[in-house]
């Protein structure tokens, strides 16, 4: 007897029904696969950083300016970097955007290398992120090691907020001048982040306003931003480098207009730089790591050089006290020592020009040896020549006195033949 249904012809039936469906709509199921990964990564990275908010809403107190923060972050957030000198101000600045105290403000000696702090807050219903880094460098260190600082706190910063961050603030004392230290410091910065990390991604942030509300008061100058063209030296030049974005901040004020009317000022400056979608994130910073590992490299290698120097010079001038043909001897080793050095560094240069600099320091050295290898030439022939004028009068005094014997010989000769 013949069964109606046939299990497996219906099996047969169905599949072939499911291969024409997705061969006629593949495109659609592979749009609707892709949206509900995407969904599904933000939705755990949501719950991967819910206690690292919800830690930071806990703490937030009432002070003014301020409303507690709930679990969720909107999409306004906001994520700041403090970058700069110890001593600038950059902690009560943190302190004053979030509008509490939660960085503590460390001094040139407390300051520990590394020490990164993190704060959140709401402020005027947008959250804000702000990460506050030691200090970018240390007068001690010699260049390698600032280097090395600089680019171990950058890194530091980047792995606190891997989302990167919508503005770097450049915090410094609007009551200092800028030395060439600083100069240095800031030049540095721009190697190792990137030559477009101050255009693009940076806002100078000046801190120790009140000192300028006691210039306004004796000059009648109006607010900072309008007299800023009247600003000379190099703080009008990172007015420039910073596209003109710059805000001055008083951190002492209780004054709660004037606290709103400087955070407000430095939010436009924020939105208005992260219009475009850029952030500067561990992408940004990497990409500039070709440039970092040229100046490691640099410094590296100025760090052997100078020792090389340092030793060329000590018996550059040992060998000055010395009698000028064992100078010769000496100084001739010495420029094939710097012959060998300047090889070297050439050779790791690879025609980049990043050693030129250095190539320069050794062409210098080896030009000092070579005027005291002329100068104990010159010694030697000045002793040769007044040597041999020194034999040259020995011989005319031998000859001179000859004649005058001869002379006085056939004197007395003379003298006795005409006796009588």
């Amino acid at each position: 007897m013949k069964m109606w249904f046939d299990p497996v012809e219906a099996l047969n039936i169905f599949c072939q029904s499911i291969m024409v469906w997705l061969l006629a709509y593949w495109k659609t199921i592979l749009i609707i696969l892709i949206i509900c990964a995407l969904a599904f990564v933000k939705v755990r990275n949501y719950f991967a950083s819910y206690p690292q908010r919800q830690g930071l809403s806990n703490t937030q107190n009432n002070e003014p300016g301020c409303r507690k923060s709930s679990a969720t972050i909107s999409r306004d957030d906001i994520s700041l970097l403090l970058i700069g000198k110890v001593g600038v101000g950059k902690s009560a600045t943190g302190n004053t955007i979030l509008r509490k105290r939660v960085f503590k403000a460390r001094s040139a000696s407390t300051s520990l290398p590394n020490s990164i702090q993190l704060g959140y807050s709401e402020v005027q219903g947008r959250g804000i992120k702000v990460v506050d880094t030691s200090a970018i460098t240390d007068a001690v260190m010699n260049r390698e090691g600032a280097i090395n600082l600089m680019i171990d706190t950058v890194n530091q910063a980047m792995e606190m907020n891997p989302d990167g961050y919508h503005a770097i603030l450049l915090v410094v004392r609007f009551d200092c001048r800028f030395t060439k230290e600083d100069i240095k410091i800031l030049n540095l910065l721009k190697e190792v982040c990137g030559d477009d990390f101050l255009r693009k991604y940076c806002i100078l942030l000046m801190t120790c306003g009140d000192m300028y509300d006691l210039e306004h008061a004796e000059t009648g100058c109006g607010i900072f931003e309008d007299c800023s063209d009247a600003q000379k030296g190099y703080l009008n030049v990172l007015f420039k480098e910073c596209n003109k974005r710059f805000v001055l901040f008083d951190n002492i004020t209780k004054d709660e207009v004037k606290l709103s009317d400087q955070h407000n000022r430095l939010i436009n400056l924020v939105d208005a730089l992260s219009a475009g979608g850029l952030r500067y994130s561990g992408k940004q910073f990497q990409m500039s790591k070709k440039q970092r590992d040229r100046l490691l490299k640099e410094s590296k290698k100025l760090h052997d050089v100078f020792i090389e120097i340092g030793l060329i010079f000590r018996q550059l001038n040992q060998v000055q006290l010395e009698d000028p043909i064992k100078q010769i001897r000496q100084l001739e080793d010495m420029i094939d020592r710097i012959e060998a050095l300047r090889a070297s560094i050439i050779n790791d240069d690879i025609g980049t020009g990043a050693l030129n600099s250095v190539i320069r320091n050794v062409e210098n050295v080896k030009t000092n040896v070579t005027d005291q290898l002329t100068s104990a030439h010159r010694a030697i022939e000045m002793r040769q020549s007044q040597e041999k004028q020194k034999q040259e009068n020995e011989r005319l005094r031998v000859e001179r006195e000859a004649i005058q014997r001869a002379l006085d010989e056939e004197k007395r000769k003379n003298s006795i033949s005409g006796s009588p």
